[in-house]
């Protein structure tokens, strides 16, 4: 008697590795992070620099912003203390950012 074999479908092991290389890839499409470049994502990196700038060199400073040009009257002290508390509308939507007076400490609305 012949022994009877089935030749449709796959195996449990092709299976798997189709499923495994299914996954990792949706994995790592979803894993790369978006990044907004409007000027209320971008402004505290900048803002920080600055400040940071300003007290590792012991001198005053500017923040030098990438996408608005009135934002470079902020200048920091010696100690990286802001000169003038004030409000930003950055960004879609005119979302504001307040720089308070003494550090500068930044509180996003």
């Amino acid at each position: 008697m012949a022994r009877r074999t089935l030749n449709k479908g796959f195996l449990l092991a092709e299976s798997l590795a189709a499923i495994v290389c299914i996954s990792l890839f949706a994995l790592l499409l979803g894993s790369m992070p978006v990044y907004e470049t409007d000027a209320y994502h971008v402004f505290p990196a900048d803002y920080c620099l600055a400040q940071s700038a300003a007290m590792a060199k012991a001198e005053s400073c500017s923040v030098d912003h990438r996408s608005n040009e009135f934002i470079s009257d902020i200048r920091f002290s010696d100690a990286g203390n802001v000169n003038m508390a004030r409000t930003l509308l950055l960004g879609k939507g005119n979302r504001t950012v307040v720089i308070e007076l003494g550090f500068g400490r930044l509180v996003f609305r």
